[in-house]
């Protein structure tokens, strides 16, 4: 059996006693270590875990130094790739937007997943896979089921990493494939011991790491509590980079693994964790191998932690490990919010984590800068290529139109969009005089394209004028002159009172350029919003084609519509 350490710290009102047990997990029932006792850096016990199944740890220190003993140069490798990562965040600083945005690029990573298995139970099935992969994507992009329950002080740093993977379909022979491999092996578990990276040893070969990722899932040990271990990135990238997880993790959030082995930790975040080091993410507490030291993780908007957390605490979690910082600058382990144990590089359970954040998602694209730029340029080529744009549109394309009367369509998924009306923004405004069918291919940033469309049913019979009505007696706005050389009129005709909720301008780039809200329509004076003679200015704005929105409350008779669109056109 492979021997670990594990350790559990207590508390008095005296002070802190730190009791270590080697090679065996410790008891404890009945504590909850998410709260009061916290797990410090390895052997970490969930409390609310089966007694009879794994506890849940990461090998990723312990297979560093493995790496370090076989490499004399890898402590200089990773400062060196430090110091790199690190220029890049700072140039990537510098190109903030006005509202301190910085534009990341969309990256795919092609994968391939090697299952080593000795029995039908570890043997997971490629649908099991593709569900894991699913939920990596999800936990990546913010868009997981669970991400609801992102707390309200932690939403304004919950990011999309806006990197994806996808299963190779192409192997390095240039062969078809599934991405996924099935390897008997008559080992009966490989713990920390890596041979599951090397065919000699019952495992299976890596793939050419330069052009995809790899992942291997097989049985860690029965009798400790490895659940997996991943390689950070070094420059050139080492020839079994990628992550190694445990058969009994590998699931997703709607399609847990049937095992019963690793009931809390079942639903595919391990992956997510693992991956997260494979981008240069190190533990959320530091990864120090002493407790209570709140080390820093590299990413400035996650808080210190001077331990792990496990198990699935709620709420805000102060106390013990927490590292806030008082205003005198001294700790202070009261500061809310406390413990991020919500994020995928803490150790608590696989329903608790939920979300990345935007300074990770800073240091793991500014890593594929540095390191992984094979990786994502390659994926064009070896890529399953699943791209399925959506497609919205204003009135929906449900609702009958009258000829000429306005719809706002618009698509998302990709990187660049081409519509069978010739434009190239991800919105149109369109106009149709008959029935007409709207169609958009979407293309991502692995060169996959997709297509979307939407049929508008026009009403030959229906005679409207105004911007979008949808009957005969609909508020009518005209807007003149149109063309302009910037400055334009917007006049109502409303058959009664009427508000207005807010008028927006956007450029064919979708980028607001003009707001104004809480405006009243009123039919008896002309001196209300839109009465005789309501301008806008856009004279400093470029020549080319805006679009004009107007939102209004929903209930209000005889408008017709909440929203309404016109084209403008500044010429100049």
């Amino acid at each position: 059996m492979k021997h670990i350490t594990t350790l559990r710290v207590f508390t008095t009102v005296i002070g802190v006693i730190a009791l270590f047990n080697l090679g065996m997990p410790l008891d404890v029932s009945g504590q909850n270590p998410g709260t009061n006792s916290i797990g410090a850096s390895v052997g970490l016990t969930a409390a609310n875990e089966n007694p009879n199944s794994k506890l849940y740890y990461c090998g990723v220190d312990e297979h560093e130094a493995y790496l370090r003993s076989i490499d004399s140069l890898y402590d200089q490798k990773k400062t060196d790739g430090e110091e790199q990562v690190r220029k890049i965040i700072g140039d990537l600083e510098t190109k903030k937007t006005a509202k301190g945005e910085i534009p990341f690029s969309k990256y795919v990573i092609p994968i391939v997943v090697h299952v080593v298995y000795k029995n039908s139970t570890e043997d997971v099935s490629d649908a099991l896979v593709i569900s894991m992969i699913e939920q990596l994507n999800a936990d990546f992009s913010h868009t997981n089921s669970d991400a609801g329950n992102t707390p309200s002080y932690w939403q304004s740093v919950a990011a999309d990493m806006q990197i994806s993977f996808c299963l190779a379909i192409v192997d390095p022979n240039g062969n078809p494939t599934t991405g996924i491999i099935h390897v008997p092996t008559s080992m009966p578990n490989f713990g920390l011991n890596y041979g599951v990276q090397f065919a000699a040893q019952g495992g299976d070969d890596a793939w050419d790491v330069n052009k995809y990722f790899n992942i291997w899932i097989c049985d860690l040990g029965p009798n400790n509590s490895l659940f997996g271990y991943a390689e950070y990135p070094l420059s050139p990238i080492p020839a079994t980079y990628g992550a190694v997880i445990d058969f009994c993790t590998v699931g997703s959030l709607a399609n847990p693994n049937p095992s019963g082995i690793c009931p809390n930790h079942a639903y595919g975040r391990t992956l997510s964790h693992e991956v997260g080091h494979n981008l240069n993410l190190i533990h959320i507490w530091g990864s120090g191998t002493m407790p209570y030291t709140c080390l820093s993780d590299n990413v400035s908007d996650t808080p210190s932690h001077g331990t792990s957390t496990t198990a699935c605490p709620s709420g805000v979690v102060l106390g013990i490990g927490s590292c806030g910082v008082g205003l005198d600058g001294s700790p202070d382990e009261t500061v809310y919010p406390g413990k991020m144990y919500q994020n995928p590089m803490d150790y608590t359970d696989d329903l608790c984590k939920n979300f990345f954040t935007v300074g990770q998602r800073t240091r793991a694209q500014a890593t594929i800068l540095s390191h992984l730029s094979s990786l994502v340029n390659n994926a064009g080529t070896v890529c399953a290529c699943v791209l399925s744009p959506a497609i919205s549109s204003d009135p929906g394309p449900a609702t009958t139109l009258c000829p000429g009367q306005s719809v706002y369509i618009s698509a998302s998924g990709g990187l660049s969009y081409l519509w069978n009306t010739g434009s190239t923004s991800a919105f149109i405004v369109a106009s149709p005089t008959v029935t007409t069918a709207y169609f958009v291919t979407v293309t991502d940033a692995s060169g996959c394209t997709g297509t979307a469309s939407v049929t508008f049913i026009v009403d030959p019979n229906c005679n409207a004028t105004g911007i979008s009505q949808l009957n005969g007696d609909a508020l009518q706005i005209g807007v003149w002159p149109n063309p302009s050389n910037g400055k334009i009129n917007l006049k109502a005709n409303p058959f009664e009172n009427l508000k207005i909720e807010s008028i927006e301008i956007y450029n064919v780039f979708g980028e607001k350029i003009y707001p104004a809200v809480n405006f009243q329509i009123n039919k008896s004076s002309p001196q209300g919003v839109l009465g005789t003679n309501f301008q806008i200015d856009l004279s400093s704005q470029p020549g080319g084609i805006y679009f004009l929105r107007i939102s209004m409350p929903s209930g209000q008779a005889k408008t017709g519509k909440e929203i309404l669109y016109e084209k403008i056109i500044i010429q100049k």
